[in-house]
């Protein structure tokens, strides 16, 4: 909640298309590597620019099963 509604310094939203980038590209990664690349790629996006929402951040992990 919160990452995409993010602004830089030039008032670009960071958006959801960005973030749907970021999953796509760690989605083989750990749990704890993908949720914390999501944050990191905020941050860096935003620079020195101000919260103007909360960040967070829910991944969820789920194993392939094999059914018989």
């Amino acid at each position: 909640d919160g990452l995409y509604e993010q602004f830089n310094q030039d008032g670009m939203e960071f958006g959801i298309d960005k973030l749907y980038d970021i999953c796509e590209e760690n989605k083989t990664k750990s749990i704890q590597f993908f949720g914390q690349s999501i944050i990191n790629e905020v941050k860096f996006f935003m620079k020195n620019n101000i919260l103007h929402d909360d960040l967070t951040v829910i991944a969820i992990e789920i194993e392939k099963s094999t059914i018989e």
